[in-house]
Parts: C-alpha cells; structure tokens; sequence
C-alpha cells in the first residue's frame, strides 16, 4: 500500500557510495605521509576505490537507509513485546462481554457454521417509484427496519444490497447510509460484521471436531461466512459493496458465485492489480524488513498477543483522543459519539486473541481476473489515500477493459480512505444512481432473477 522499491534505495544508496570509498582513501595517504615526516605541496592523487571498498560503501549506506526507514520508525513496536514492564504491551483486557451485551436495540445475530454473526438490515420505508432515476419516496423513519408492506414486497424482487466493511471496521462504518440507502433504491440493505472485528463471535478453535471446520479469519473463510450469511438470511442475488479489505470478500464472492452477484461496488479497495504491482512489491526496503519481522514476532503466542495489544490499543487512545482523524459529516453525532461506535469492540470477550489469529491469517491475493467478471463494477477511492490512490486507477483501468460488464470510477477530491464518515451523502449518491442505472435498468424493471 506504500509506493516504493528496494532497487531505487539501492540506488541511491550506490550514489553515496561513489564518493565515501575515495575519502577514506585520501585521509589514509594524507596521515601516512605525516607520518613519515614528509610533507606534500597537496593531498596526493586518489586511487580508483577497491571493489571491497565499493562492497563496504554500499553496505554502509544501506545500513544508513535501514536505520532511518526501520529502527527509527518501527523497531521500538518489535522490541517492547520483549519487555515484561511495558505497560503498553503486557496489559490484558479489562473486563470483556458477550456482543449480545454490547447490542443495540436494532441489532441481530445469525448463526453460519457454529459462529454467531452480528448484522443490522434497512427496509425501504415506502416502495420506490417505478421511474428508476425519481428521487427518493419518502424520508427514513428513525431506526427504522421496517416499511410498509407494499415496499417489502418490492424490495424482495430486488437485489440486496451487502454492506462488507475492511480492517478493524464494523456496521457501525455504515451507520448514515442505510436506510437513505434503502429508501432511494428500493432495496433491502444488510451489512454485518465479520469476525474478529464488530460484535461478530470470535472462535479461538475450528478444525476436526469442531463445529467450525475452517478458519475464520482467513480471506477463505470470510467469504464463506457471507455467503452462508445470505443463505441463512434466504437472499438470492447480491450487489456486494466492500470497503477496504472488505473489497477482498465481495471480490471472493463474485468469483465463486457470479451467479448470485448483481453488482460490485468497491469502496477505497485494497484490492491487487498485477503480480508485478502487487503490494508487497511495491514496499520499499524498511517496509518489507517490517513485514517480515512482524510476520516472525507474531508467531509466538505470547510476543505476538502483546504486539497486537500495543497496537489496537494504540489505536484505541488516538481515536478517543480525536487525534486519530475520524470524522462524521453527521451534526447530530459528536465527536465522542464517533469514538464509542468505533471503540466498542473492544470491549467484546477475546478481541485480543481472535486479532492475534486475524493478523497471521490475513493476506492479500497476488492478482485476479478481472476479465473474466461480468457485473457491472462501481470504484470509488478519496484521493487523499495515499498509495491505494494510485493502485485504485490502475484498478480502474484493468476494469475498464473486461469483455463485458460497465465500470464507473470516481475519485472523491479531498477525501481519504473513510468516504462513509467523511462524505456518506455523496457516496450514497453514487451507490444509488450506480444500482439504479446499472443494476437494476440492466435486470429489466428491477426485477431479480
């Protein structure tokens, strides 16, 4: 996700190198002279540098480059695991509780394969129009899942639209845009949360004997849990919006049952372009070294647990702080009302361990086949996301030449990596008119099939 690579710190690295070789070479001669008693009208010559001497300068630059990229930025979050009186580190939980506990009055829970999965689901309050691109019918009722029946009967000859959060999300990403969501398409609106993140179960065990028979946090096993989601919810066909790593599941999804999706919408999409501009290729010396330390540290059960508690916890005082940069363009919701959406999860028994086991599942794919999807795809990236900027404009570009299937990319000008906080009412916009023209005009009277 970061831009860069190894041979272009190499590069500069054997510039440096060029000059440091040839002044140790003249102070060697000039000392020696000294040393003789003999003086000189000027420094001698220099000698062409070894090859060891070149060997050594690039060495010593590329040290030079590690210590700036690694030690100074990172090296401290592998070194306080080791340390049984960093506070930061050592600490366990409080004390957790169940996700029923923590609920909200709208919240509900289904079980997929022994694991309770968390969701809320919107209804259309009344039945949208038949002319697709009329405004919406009317304004969402508070907390409203419900509507009148004449809309529940539309909104069942529809697609449903599955909301799949990314890395550490939850429903509550989603929280503006349900039932606005709803209402302008017609549609049912389910979004859940996929373990370990949310008030989703946290299994610490699956395999023979076990209820569970895969693991959870693996991009396999997401993808298995929202399917059976939708099987256990009896929806048929999907349009599948991801955000993040959430991308990663409705991409699995489409893949493995194209039949059942309508409609992709990646939001900000961690999603891969080519092997050769895979992620991992593009991390540049210090951020490689990083994820394979990490890789190592996380591991060991013990060291490992302590690295992902710094780290979540961490994360958790920024954005109690509000130094964490999440926003809402919602003037009902405060500042700590942000805050306590995204940090409830934490208080949900085992969110450290299941973590643990989500950061040594997670991985990215080198590629997919974008050519070979055939439903119509929506990309929408803020172009204030750093790498996943650029990496989202070559994934329009691959989409763009499929043999089949439309694609819209639309990069949000000042927006980071959060359009649900930071623009909820313009991506709405754009999920709307997307499902309307693209997906249900193309379904022939919105009807699902």
């Amino acid at each position: 996700m970061a831009s860069g690579a190894p041979h272009q710190a190499c590069s500069r690295a054997s510039q440096t190198c060029r000059a440091r070789p040839i002044a140790r070479h003249k102070r060697t001669q000039v000392a020696a002279a000294a040393a003789r008693g003999g003086g000189t009208s000027g420094p001698p010559a220099a000698a062409p540098p070894t090859r060891t001497a070149k060997h050594h300068g690039l060495l010593d630059a590329l040290v030079q480059q590690a210590r700036r990229e690694v030690v100074d930025g990172w090296l401290g979050d592998l070194v306080a695991p080791l340390l049984t009186d960093d506070p930061g580190a050592a600490q366990p939980p409080p004390v957790t509780r169940s996700p029923q506990d923590l609920a909200d009055p709208d919240s509900l829970f289904v079980e997929v394969d022994g694991v309770s999965l968390h969701y809320k689901e919107r209804w259309p309050a009344v039945a949208a129009g038949p002319d697709a691109a009329g405004q919406p019918a009317s304004s969402s009722t508070a907390g409203g899942s419900g509507g009148s029946r004449e809309a529940a009967g539309q909104a069942a000859q529809r697609p449903v639209i599955l909301l799949v959060h990314g890395f550490n999300g939850s429903v509550f990403n989603w929280r503006s845009m349900m039932q606005p969501l709803a209402d302008t398409t017609g549609c049912r609106v389910i979004a859940f949360d996929r373990p370990p993140f949310g008030l989703a179960q946290r299994p610490l065990e699956w395999g023979p004997g076990q209820r569970l028979q895969y693991n959870p946090y693996a991009l396999d096993g997401s993808a298995r849990l929202a399917a059976g989601l939708l099987d256990a919810l009896g929806v048929g066909r999907v349009v599948a919006v991801g955000h993040s790593a959430g991308a990663l599941v409705c991409m699995e999804l489409a893949q493995r049952q194209p039949h059942r999706v309508a409609g992709l919408g990646f939001v900000a999409p961690a999603l891969p372009t080519t092997p050769d501009n895979s992620f991992t290729r593009r991390a540049n010396l210090g951020q490689q070294l990083r994820f394979l330390a990490v890789r190592g540290l996380l591991q060991d059960d013990r060291l490992g647990l302590r690295y992902v508690r710094r780290q979540i916890l961490r994360r958790r005082d920024e954005v109690a702080s509000g130094s964490a940069g999440l926003t809402s363009a919602d003037d009902s919701e405060t500042e700590a009302d942000v805050a306590a959406g995204y940090l409830r999860p934490l208080l949900a028994h085992d969110w450290d361990r299941a973590s643990l086991l989500n950061f040594r599942a997670f991985s990215i794919p080198p590629a997919y086949d974008y050519g070979s999807l055939a439903a119509p795809v929506l990309l929408v990236q803020g172009s204030d996301d750093g790498g996943l900027a650029e990496n989202a404009r070559t994934l329009a570009g691959l989409l763009q030449r499929r043999p089949q299937g439309s694609t819209r990319f639309v990069e949000l000008q000042g927006v980071g990596h959060i359009p649900m906080d930071e623009c909820p009412g313009r991506l709405n916009e754009l999920l709307v008119d997307f499902v309307r023209h693209e997906v249900l005009a193309a379904a022939g009277s919105g009807a699902a099939r």
